[in-house]
């Protein structure tokens, strides 16, 4: 039902923070198959995840099974996620401290970013930066691996991207002008 009305071309990203990616994994790990199509969902990009790593682990596979890419940005200066660690006695996945890996997600580190943002939680829509990156992952769909300013790591967990330069600022904008319609 939530792709009713569009067009078989047409992509459906979502773009989620903290507690919002409670509501969005655990209804994607609800979805029925129903309606046939297999990845209904284009991009899944998970900010600050205020979400406890049991749920990650239970919900996190259904997300990846309905959604073509599935990016989890963390931070270890996020302070929401780390007091709510404490409230919880568990890892938030949007905490880098580790970073959060999990089968089919691209997990970015970006703990190098300025996080003077309220609490450092909201660094995915204050900086500049991470709204270059959104830009290159929604609308030019390049992989982590394409994204010059994320290297790779390897833990003993798996590979994740760590944030060491600065994303590429070229001129980029949003066209909302078709809704009007």
């Amino acid at each position: 039902r939530l792709r009713n009305g569009l067009g078989e071309d047409a992509k459906l990203h979502i773009v989620v923070h903290s507690m919002g990616n409670r509501l969005v994994l655990k209804a994607l790990s609800q979805w029925s198959d129903a309606d046939g199509v297999s990845r209904p969902i284009d991009q899944l990009a998970l900010f600050a995840p205020d979400v406890g790593l049991n749920d990650f682990r239970e919900w996190g596979p259904a997300a990846v099974a309905r959604c073509r890419r599935v990016s989890l940005y963390t931070s270890r200066h996020d302070a929401a996620l780390i007091a709510s660690k404490g409230l919880h006695a568990e890892q938030r996945v949007g905490d880098a401290f580790p970073p959060v890996l999990l089968e089919g997600v691209e997990t970015i580190d970006c703990s190098a970013i300025d996080a003077t943002s309220f609490l450092g939680h909201s660094y995915y829509g204050s900086n500049i930066d991470v709204l270059a990156d959104l830009f290159m992952l929604l609308k030019r769909d390049h992989s982590a691996s394409q994204r010059s300013h994320l290297q790779q790591k390897t833990s003993t967990e798996g590979t994740y991207w760590r944030w060491t330069a600065t994303a590429p600022h070229d001129l980029w904008t949003w066209h909302f002008d078709h809704l009007a319609e």
